[in-house]
């Protein structure tokens, strides 16, 4: 589900007005770090690499190069994040030893 809402924002960004040929905006890579922060970073790159092979067939001009080099970009980028962050969030008591976990911030 991730993967289509990131294929629909990426052609949406494409729609937005470019600044120069070689400069895209490309939204994408935050539905993919959302992902990549539920679910780890292994869903991240696999999310990144069904839309960059989807893209590829469908709205990309660069071929198989600029597919490869998409999901290398994006799963460098989400990847180290979601990591990161995975690593340095604490782990919490269940919410039977906690009752009042139920009114706590997940955060």
């Amino acid at each position: 589900m991730l993967a289509a809402i990131a294929y629909v924002v990426m052609l949406l960004s494409k729609m937005l007005p470019q600044v120069s040929g070689f400069l895209q905006m490309d939204l994408k890579d935050t539905v993919i770090c959302i992902g990549a922060f539920l679910f780890g970073p292994l869903s991240a790159a696999v999310i990144s690499i069904v839309v960059a092979v989807v893209e590829m067939f469908t709205v990309s001009d660069t071929g198989p190069i600029g597919c490869i080099m998409n999901v290398l970009a994006t799963c460098a980028f989400c990847c180290t994040a979601a990591f990161v962050y995975k690593s340095s969030t604490p782990a919490r008591a269940p919410s039977s030893v906690w009752p009042w976990a139920l009114f706590a911030s997940p955060w």
